[in-house]
């Protein structure tokens, strides 16, 4: 169940950026859902230049199996669906 606690919450902040996305056909789409930034930045040493740093805001949804990244999919799953049901509806009209 915390998958699910964790979904809600995702959903719920892309709510509050309620923008609504108009699409060809009349297809309409609130806003992505938003995902955390957690940075986490590593430094390459590089023979001969400088350092080359780089920051990796989403690394931590790489871990397939964690809660919040469970949660996240779910978010972008039920977002993606909303889409179809929609293309399924003007298909459907045609």
């Amino acid at each position: 169940m915390r998958v699910a606690t964790l979904a809600a919450l995702f959903l719920a902040a892309s709510v509050g950026n309620a923008q609504t996305i108009q699409g060809k056909s009349g297809i309409e789409l609130p806003a992505p859902p938003a995902v955390a930034k957690q940075p986490v930045t590593d430094t390459y040493k590089v023979a001969g230049a400088p350092d080359v740093t780089i920051t990796d805001n989403f690394r931590y949804l790489e871990d397939a199996k964690a809660p919040e990244t469970r949660a996240y999919i779910a978010v972008q799953n039920a977002y993606t669906q909303k889409y179809f049901d929609q293309l399924k509806a003007l298909r459907a009209s045609l």
